[in-house]
């Protein structure tokens, strides 16, 4: 108001929402991330800035990075929700026939969108579902109305809604008439009966003890650390064979502290003891140890407080269950180790069993491995159950060596359901596994929970947010496309000179070791942002690469990404951090994924277009991938180059604190007087002994590879002929000429090699040597003064 002194209405006119995006040849940035809503896990291309706002909201953290790399002039960007749980409507018959219902959609509200038809015709069932905000049928078994479109998981496990089967009936209301329907969670609401949407006739024949049972979805926009690296590794995996230049993973940052950076996070106080998640920001929210599964193609992941937890006693765990006035005590394998802490133990009574012929079945329920025994009713002793669990299910081999009855084994066993615990005090056990239902919401196999008892410690892993993007980006360029992946550290606490000091911190106090720069011990270890053993080193960090004079208690200076070798992994792909397990390439050099990765550490007022237009403090990841989309590949976004429209007041710092996080690969700012803020040194985060430290020759040596690959896509399938390999030759070599002209390359040759087994096998190499384009970083003038004019010769 111009007045604001006098009070009235005003009104504010807020731009933008109209922005179209015309897509380009521009490289594609894509941002994962959360939001409250929206379609998760598929690529959104962005064209109109107002539907993506529609469909993942204004002010989700993903359109942030949207907005800022928009304020570069990027005009080709993508994101992709990532996060949410999936909600589930379960209908359970008297008889224990089931109808389960797991929409796609990860949202909370899920089951206020869908509605269930149940017609019986003849005494068959048929299933159709119909999406009231949609206003179409997306599910029916006949599959007449819509064939099948796989947004909706259906299981009919013999569920039958009636006593009485009539011919005709249909159930809740006319599926003539859809959009009058109750919706899913108006079935599961308490107050609610079925027979509330029935006529008399059908309500009569209705079987009384059916149970209605809606679990909503979570819509994920708030996650914890291991919630976040569990629905990322997804989403990794999503982007395979998609076209994308520069990643960036919203709400990740590379200082999260993990159990092996000394996070010290205690898995038991998340949830009284019982499985459960961190609350989110606080100190507790960190990365614990990882293990990871890849079962029918998709990825399981599981987080352990410690780092060698099949090591663990798991004798500790032994339980004492008194039933029925006798004792059983379960008995876990010690080689099952801190697993033991999550174990659940259950008998039911099932109509569908008979006396010994008990049925065990093991999966994960509510972060536990729950172990259910059914058992036919008031007939099962305690010595049938303590042999279903130890001989006739593998599963319970797997998990107990012994179920011991130390009297009355004829008794007849009542249901019990109870947590194994401790034999020290019988206190419950404290949970120190996190399983990957809880971290993603979706079910666990039974292969991944038999595959995971059978682990090993070498097979749990230090984990890592900027490690795991590395991956990601190096898995993409050596097989269909190169990326980049930007990554932020957190913001600093406060914004004065101090605090600002105190979250940059100092650099460790390096020796010389042999030939190689060192980090001696513990005590020279760094502070901060400075003391990240990826960029700074740590004690004990890569010792094995300080080649003369050096001891395992030293760390090799500058740390590094490298990629993980997996060779002990459960896994085809490496997952993890571990320096004793480092991959080497061809020439034995450690395969340094660092060369994929940017990570900025400055957390400037931002001015937009996000959410209307706002001013907030935020990473330079968006900016910064902004920017590189309109620099040219064979230039360093350093200088004039790296001036940055829509920033101001990054976190003040003095200059020498500005030099150490370039020295160790961290990307910030500072004002040039006439320019405004501009990019310090721009350098990837591979080890400085790697010859892809810079950035231009990563972008151009990508845009090579890139340019080679579209030159070969097109002889795929072709003849292995000497006429075709000469055509291609020659294409390459095209190419190459016409990049050197252009400044791309200082000279560029390719060549093609193959064996007489790879002909057969239809492999062929391309051998490409390149000279980078060495863009100019630092201009010294030396100065000297002469007398006379006939001195002045260099």
């Amino acid at each position: 108001m111009p007045y604001e002194s006098i009070p009235g209405v005003g009104a504010t006119y807020l731009d933008g929402a109209f922005q179209t995006v015309v897509t380009s040849d521009q490289p594609r940035i894509l941002v994962l991330g959360t939001s409250s809503g929206g379609n998760s896990y598929n690529i959104f291309q962005i064209n109109s800035v107002g539907d993506a706002e529609d469909e993942f909201g204004s002010d989700s953290e993903l359109m942030k990075p949207v907005h800022e790399a928009l304020e570069q002039g990027s005009d080709n960007i993508a994101v992709m929700r990532i996060g949410g749980k999936k909600g589930s409507f379960t209908l359970t018959d008297g008889n224990g026939g089931e109808l389960k219902l797991v929409p796609e959609k990860q949202d909370d509200d899920v089951l206020t969108q869908l509605s269930l038809f149940l017609e019986v015709d003849g005494g068959e069932l048929r299933i159709s579902i119909f999406d009231q905000d949609r206003e179409e049928w997306i599910y029916d078994s006949d599959e007449a109305r819509v064939l099948d479109t796989g947004l909706v998981d259906v299981v009919n496990s013999d569920f039958d809604l009636m006593v009485t089967d009539l011919n005709t009936l249909t159930f809740p209301s006319d599926p003539l008439d859809p959009t009058n329907a109750p919706t899913l969670d108006v079935w599961a609401d308490a107050a609610n009966d079925p027979e509330d949407f029935m006529d008399d006739t059908a309500a009569a024949s209705l079987d009384a003890d059916v149970v209605i049972v809606g679990v909503a979805g979570e819509d994920g926009e708030d996650m914890c650390a291991m919630e976040r690296y569990a629905c990322l590794t997804n989403g990794y995996q999503f982007l395979d064979y998609e076209d994308a230049d520069i990643l960036i993973p919203a709400g990740t940052f590379v200082d999260t502290l993990n159990q092996a950076s000394g996070a010290e996070l205690s898995f038991a106080d998340f949830n009284a003891g019982e499985p459960g998640l961190p609350v989110v920001g606080t100190e507790d929210d960190g990365l614990g140890f990882l293990w990871q599964y890849e079962y029918r193609g998709k990825p399981y992941t599981v987080f352990f407080e410690r780092e060698d937890p099949y090591s663990n006693d798991a004798s500790d765990y032994d339980t004492t269950v008194t039933n029925n006035g006798s004792d059983i005590i379960f008995e876990p394998h010690d080689d099952i180790g801190d697993l033991a802490s999550i174990v659940r133990v259950r008998a039911e009574a099932d109509a569908n069993v008979t006396a010994g012929n008990e049925t065990v079945t093991v999966s994960a329920i509510d972060g536990f491995i729950d172990v259910r025994v059914g058992f036919e009713n008031a007939a099962t002793t305690h010595t049938q159950f303590a042999s279903a669990l130890t001989v006739a299910s593998v599963m319970g081999k797997l998990i107990f060596s012994d179920v011991d009855v130390s009297a009355g084994p004829a008794t007849v066993l009542v249901a019990i359901d109870q947590q194994l615990t401790s034999t020290a005090g019988g206190d419950v056990a404290n949970a120190s596994v996190i399983l990957d239902d809880l971290l993603t919401g979706e079910e666990t196999p039974s292969g991944v929970l038999k595959r995971l008892l059978l682990g090993e410690d070498a097979e749990v892993r230090e984990c890592h947010f900027g490690h795991q993007l590395a991956t990601a980006c190096m898995k993409a360029s050596t097989t269909w496309s190169t990326m980049l992946g930007c990554i932020s550290t957190s913001a600093p606490e406060a914004y004065s000179r101090p605090k600002v000091a105190e979250w940059v911190g100092q650099e460790p106090d390096y020796t010389v070791t042999g030939t190689d720069l060192s980090v001696p011990d513990a005590g020279a270890a760094g502070e901060g942002l400075l003391g990240i053993k990826f960029h700074s080193g740590a004690a004990g960090y890569r010792s094995k690469q300080i080649k003369t004079g050096g001891s395992g208690s030293e760390g090799y200076a500058y740390g590094g990404y490298i990629l993980t070798k997996g060779a002990a992994l459960p896994t085809d792909f490496p997952y993890g951090v571990s320096d004793d397990d480092e991959a080497t390439d061809a020439k034995g050099k450690p395969v340094d994924i660092g060369k994929h990765l940017l990570v900025t550490a400055s957390w400037p007022i931002l001015s937009n277009g996000f959410d209307g237009g706002s001013e907030y403090r935020g990473s330079l990841c968006g900016t910064l991938a902004g920017k590189l989309t309109v620099t040219s590949e064979k230039e360093e976004p350093i200088g004039i180059n790296g001036v940055l429209p829509g920033i101001r007041r990054p976190p003040r710092m003095r200059t020498p604190l500005i030099n150490s996080l370039a020295k160790l690969r961290f990307i910030s700012t500072r004002r040039e007087t006439g320019l405004g803020h501009i990019l310090v040194s721009v350098k990837t985060a591979a080890h400085p002994d790697s010859d892809y430290a810079r950035l231009s020759t990563i972008r151009s040596v990508n845009r090579e590879i890139s340019g080679i690959r579209n030159i070969c896509k097109p002889y795929i399938g072709k003849e292995f002929s000497s006429t075709r390999l000469a055509s291609l030759q020659t294409a390459i070599d095209g190419f190459l000429r016409a990049e050197k002209e252009a400044g791309f390359n200082q000279g560029a040759v390719a060549q093609m090699a193959y064996t007489r087994q790879d002909k057969i096998m239809g492999r062929l190499t391309i051998k490409l040597k390149m000279i980078p384009p060495f863009s100019i970083e630092a201009i010294t003038i030396e100065t000297t003064l002469a007398a006379e004019e006939s001195e002045l010769t260099l």
